[in-house]
Parts: C-alpha cells; sequence; structure tokens
C-alpha cells in the first residue's frame, strides 16, 4: 500500500451523480447480500443523508471517494468513508483517519 496525497472539498449538488456510481461501485453488492433495498430512491436518500458534512475525496484530481464527517469543539465524528475500488489501497482510509488530508476541507 502506498500513501498517496489527496484533497477534500465540500461536496456539492452536481456532484450527485458521480456519488451515485460511487455507491453502486462500493455498496451494491454488500447491501444485496445482506438483504438491503437497493432502489434509486433509497440510494438517493443515503447519498444526502448529512449532506453537511460530506466531502469529496481528490486523488489525481480525480472523484476519488466520499467521506461524511462532522468536528465538535473536542472532537470529531466520521459518518462515512467510501473509496472507489480503483483507488482502494493507497492509503486513503489512513490519511482521512490520521487528519492528514490536504486544507480545503472545512
Amino acid at each position: 500500500m502506498s500513501s498517496t496525497f489527496l484533497s477534500l472539498r465540500r461536496a456539492e449538488v452536481n456532484d450527485i451523480p458521480a456519488l451515485y456510481t460511487l455507491r453502486l461501485a462500493t455498496m451494491e453488492g454488500y447491501l444485496i447480500n445482506d438483504g438491503i433495498n437497493t432502489d434509486e430512491q433509497t440510494h438517493s436518500s443515503r447519498i444526502i443523508d448529512h449532506w453537511n458534512d460530506a466531502h469529496i475525496i481528490l486523488m489525481e484530481g480525480k472523484l476519488s471517494g466520499l467521506f461524511k464527517y462532522y468536528l465538535t469543539d473536542d472532537a470529531w465524528f466520521i459518518g462515512q468513508i467510501q473509496v472507489a475500488p480503483e483507488f482502494q489501497r493507497r492509503g486513503i482510509g489512513q490519511q482521512l483517519l490520521a487528519g492528514r488530508p490536504a486544507a480545503g476541507a472545512a
């Protein structure tokens, strides 16, 4: 596993189609295996859940994942990490959990 520079930016409405594709690539199989509904409305609902906490993970200038988190005065809370299959095993999760993504993730 190699660590690669990544950055974050707030999710925008125009990211929703790419986030839908990301969700299908990263979650669909698990949801089907667990008998959870995988219709478009259910996926879309999960994408916009906690929208104000949604940050786009950028690597190599490309949307490579979704990171939902929020900060309080004394802690941070992680709601979701999704990394596109082609960007997995590059240390993205490690960097996010270590709190080292590039500035701009406010």
